[in-house]
């Protein structure tokens, strides 16, 4: 585990979900990324360890059909 948390604007540049940050801000203050099928709006979203599925993943997405599993450990 890197840290205990991270932010939201983060992990979509991380996972390579957006290719940079301005476009990582534009999609997630547009409504566009959803964490674990929950739409978030705030880039500075602090993910940590009660954000995960089953203790372990996190289910981002883009729009409609760009998903992602992140898997901590």
């Amino acid at each position: 585990n890197q840290a205990d948390s991270f932010t939201l604007l983060d992990l979509v540049i991380e996972t390579k979900l957006c290719q940079s940050k301005s476009r990582g801000r534009t999609d997630i203050e547009s409504g566009a990324i959803y964490i674990n099928d929950q739409r978030h709006t705030d880039i500075s979203l602090q993910i940590n360890s009660m954000d995960t599925l089953f203790n372990k993943y996190i289910l981002l997405r883009k729009g409609k059909k760009n998903y992602h599993l992140v898997i901590l450990v």
